[in-house]
């Protein structure tokens, strides 16, 4: 397992996420951040996370954190 991206100027927003608690809005232009379908505990789930820099397809975090939902499609675009 490689993990690649297409590339495609829409298929992958570096959109931020919202914090909740202060209702801030963080790293948008620079991270993306997604959610997963499968929880990894009852409190934290699993979201694909990628920079400029790297992709990070297994990194969780608390579920309550403001990450943009994605569909994604494994098919030909």
């Amino acid at each position: 397992g490689a993990t690649t991206i297409v590339q495609l100027p829409l298929a992958f927003v570096r959109s931020g996420y919202v914090y909740p608690p202060n209702g801030a809005v963080n790293n948008v232009g620079n991270n993306g951040y997604g959610w997963s379908r499968t929880s990894r505990t009852s409190t934290n789930a699993y979201n694909p996370y990628f920079n400029p820099t790297g992709v990070d397809p297994s990194d969780y975090y608390y579920r309550y954190r403001g990450f943009p939902l994605r569909c994604l499609y494994p098919g030909s675009v």
